[in-house]
């Protein structure tokens, strides 16, 4: 004689305590994963329009001096000092002893030689918020506008400077401090100049 056994069925309503935290566990570790990729591309997207407004700049510049044989002023009333490299940037940034900000960092010689807008639409301005001191875009140039240099300084986020090859180095190979030591790698700062500048 065959016996069956029956097996009472419980119908379950919904997860049990176990399964809701393995699955906010899941949830969470992907939510991370996700978002920490999703922060390095941010910040690699902001370095790659870093690199593409030193571009922008260079091309103006170099455009700029064509037509008037020499590189454009320091706006915000700053000059060219012997010895002394000054430094103007955009408003925002913070003032420190060796630069000063305002709207127009880069200006024409004079009247009816204008840089912005014939050369290029508007100056590029450092998007990070909160820029501690120190960090920013940065322009000088001499008095007699024949060498310049173009800082992205200490902003860089994720696309760093390598090498002294790098395109963007601050200082090259070769560039030395008063001390004649070699110039370390600015890892966080992007830069571009005249051939005359690059040591600045």
């Amino acid at each position: 004689m065959m016996h069956f056994f029956t097996f009472e069925r419980k119908d379950h309503k919904g997860f049990t305590l176990i399964e809701l935290l393995v699955a906010i566990a899941i949830i969470g570790i992907l939510v991370a994963i996700v978002y920490v990729n999703f922060s390095e591309a941010r910040k690699q997207s902001r370095d790659k329009v870093r690199m593409n407004q030193l571009e922008q700049l260079r091309v103006a510049l170099e455009l700029y001096k064509d037509k008037h044989e020499r590189y454009p002023a320091m706006g915000c009333g700053v000059a060219w000092e012997v010895g002394t490299r000054v430094w103007a940037g955009p408003i925002g940034q913070t003032t420190m002893p060796w630069n000063d900000t305002c709207a127009n960092y880069i200006i024409g010689i004079n009247a009816g030689a204008d840089f912005v807008p014939e050369f290029i639409d508007t100056l590029p301005i450092e998007s990070s918020a909160g820029l501690p001191q120190g960090r920013g875009i940065y322009y000088a140039t001499n008095n007699a506008g024949t060498e310049y240099k173009v800082l992205i300084h200490r902003s860089v986020e994720a696309l760093f400077v390598d090498s002294l090859s790098h395109p963007y180095v601050r200082y090259p190979e070769g560039c030395v401090d008063l001390s004649g030591i070699p110039w370390p790698v600015m890892t966080d700062t992007y830069a571009v100049s005249s051939p005359g500048a690059r040591c600045w």
